[in-house]
C-alpha cells in the first residue's frame, strides 16, 4: 500500500511541476485573430494557449501591468471589437 501511495504522490508532484513550467503559447490561438472578442473567445483563447491569466487592450493601448509573465495571454483588440493579435507576456 505504501508503494502505491508513494507512486500516486510522485505522479501528482511531477504533473504539478510540469504544469508550472508550461508556458503560454500564442501560436496556438492564431485561428482566433479576426474573431469578435467576448468572454467566450477570451476563455477559448486562454484554454488553447495554455495561459494562466488573460488581459486585453485596444489597438495602440497600453497594458498597465509591467511585469513579465510568460503564462499570461495578452490580447489586442481593434475599435470594432475584433481580435488583432496575441502575445504571451
Amino acid at each position: 500500500m505504501s508503494h502505491r501511495l508513494f507512486n500516486l504522490v510522485s505522479a501528482l508532484l511531477l504533473s504539478t511541476a510540469a504544469h508550472a513550467q508550461a508556458a503560454c503559447d500564442e501560436t496556438l490561438v492564431k485561428d482566433l485573430v479576426g474573431k469578435t472578442f467576448d468572454s467566450s473567445t477570451e476563455n477559448d483563447a486562454k484554454a488553447k494557449a495554455g495561459a494562466d491569466a488573460v488581459r486585453s487592450t485596444t489597438l495602440g493601448g497600453i497594458f498597465f501591468t509591467k511585469d513579465l509573465n510568460k503564462n499570461r495571454l495578452s490580447i489586442t483588440v481593434d475599435q470594432e471589437g475584433k481580435i488583432k493579435g496575441f502575445t504571451c507576456s
